[in-house]
């Protein structure tokens, strides 16, 4: 375990990533956010969700909480549509997608990121530094990278990055 603790160590000894004020000055210009992922990365977007909503008075949106929602797309298409299709109905220029995949694979994610891309939203990503990101790349205008490639502990910095983030935009 202290090898956990010291790779986590390790990796905040780099301060935060450059990324960051530039996923602060594109949710500065946002109309809406929607913030989405899978499992953890879940959590974690309902998570921001709700600090840029109380924390920084934002207008922001959580495709995972609703779940009746969520559920209907994955049974009556598939589930790699479940955050693309409300975002057809949502999602405006103007607005910001933000996307959490630790693995920076996840095809649902991805595909809503592609899809924020071709209607002139902005998009964001949290991330890790596995191989095969070069997808979530390729849609995103702001990527955040922990420099760590073990789920746990990518999930470990996100929550500290999102808070780092709340902070940038609140001036703090």
């Amino acid at each position: 375990m202290s090898e956990y603790f010291a790779t986590l160590r390790d990796a905040l000894s780099l301060g935060p990533p450059p990324e960051l004020e530039r996923a602060a000055d594109v949710l500065r210009k946002a109309e809406t956010v929607y913030t989405f992922g899978n499992g953890a990365c879940a959590a974690l977007a309902g998570h921001i969700a709700t600090d840029l909503g109380k924390g920084a008075g934002m207008r922001v949106v959580s495709l995972v909480e609703n779940s009746s929602l969520l559920t209907a797309y994955a049974n009556d298409h598939d589930y790699d549509c479940v955050f693309e299709q409300p975002l057809r109905a949502l999602l405006r220029p103007g607005d910001v997608a933000f996307g959490l995949s630790a693995s920076g694979r996840s095809t649902n994610v991805l595909a809503a990121l592609e899809y924020a891309r071709e209607a002139d939203a902005r998009t964001i990503a949290f991330t890790g530094s596995m191989d095969g990101t070069e997808r979530l790349a390729a849609c995103c205008d702001v990527v955040v990278r922990a420099p760590l490639d073990v789920v746990e502990q990518i999930e470990d910095l996100h929550v500290i990055y999102a808070h780092v983030l709340l902070r940038m935009l609140r001036g703090a």
